[in-house]
């Protein structure tokens, strides 16, 4: 089976395609790499493993085709040891078509981060909660009011008008 279409909606299939295979002819795949084993140094310097390319391109008859890459880790026992594809032994009838200078796993020191605290300063507190309000035309309006109620007339303002009958005069 090359490929299938779903109906994601209702889960149904809608089409499958089939692949006819000679098994005289080469083909070309990809075959994944599954790394097994554990490092001693993982155990023993707290490292971490880091792998690289995950599957590797390959071109065999139909019957020769491995169902995956078998690598065993246990003989990296440094920071710093690394395997290569060209390190990996080559299955029998199997042409690895990858690079063979590509990583598949590299230790690697765990490198722990410091988080430095710093502390507080007592003025920077009281800057940071309150921050500085710049206001304009508010405190010329309240100082022309200001200075009304103190007896002195404010410059361009006009007088409020009094509702109160004036006292006739003789």
């Amino acid at each position: 089976m090359r490929e299938k279409q779903r109906n994601y909606i209702q889960g149904s299939l809608i089409h499958v395609d089939f692949q006819v295979v000679s098994l005289t002819e080469k083909l070309r795949t990809d075959v994944s790499i599954d790394l097994v084993g554990t490092s001693p140094a993982v155990k023993e310097l707290n490292a971490l493993v880091v792998s690289g390319i995950d599957a590797v391109e390959v071109e065999c008859l139909p019957k020769d085709l491995p169902e995956r890459i078998v690598v065993d880790i246990s003989n990296l026992t440094n920071i710093g040891d690394s395997l290569y594809l060209k390190d990996v032994p080559v299955p029998a009838n199997v042409v690895f078509l990858t690079d063979p200078n590509e990583l598949i796993a590299v230790i690697s020191a765990i490198k722990e981060e410091v988080i430095e605290v710093v502390a507080p300063v007592e003025g920077a507190e009281a800057l940071a909660e309150e921050p500085e309000v710049i206001e304009k035309g508010k405190k010329e309006e309240e100082a022309e009011e200001g200075e009304v109620k103190e007896g002195k007339p404010a410059d361009n303002k006009p007088k409020p008008a009094d509702n109160k009958p004036k006292p006739e005069q003789k």
